[in-house]
């Protein structure tokens, strides 16, 4: 899914998730899973776009505050 999308993007230029911040689930190698903020940028280098993608985990941001 991620390489159609990245293939659409360079061969039409149009990309719906580029600058935008998105949540996605993920699995980590231990096989635990998080919620992860992810924003993906697609600058040009030389004539050439490369993908740049920022994960960050938000598990505790998003978690209840706990009750006093």
């Amino acid at each position: 899914m991620h390489r159609c999308g990245m293939a659409r993007c360079l061969a039409t230029g149009a990309a719906s998730v580029v600058k935008q911040r998105l949540e996605l689930p993920a699995v980590c190698k231990d096989g635990s899973r998080l919620t992860v903020e992810v924003l993906i940028t697609a600058p040009e280098a030389n004539g050439t776009t490369i993908f740049s993608v920022f994960l960050h985990d938000f598990t505790e941001r998003r978690a209840p505050f706990p009750l006093v």
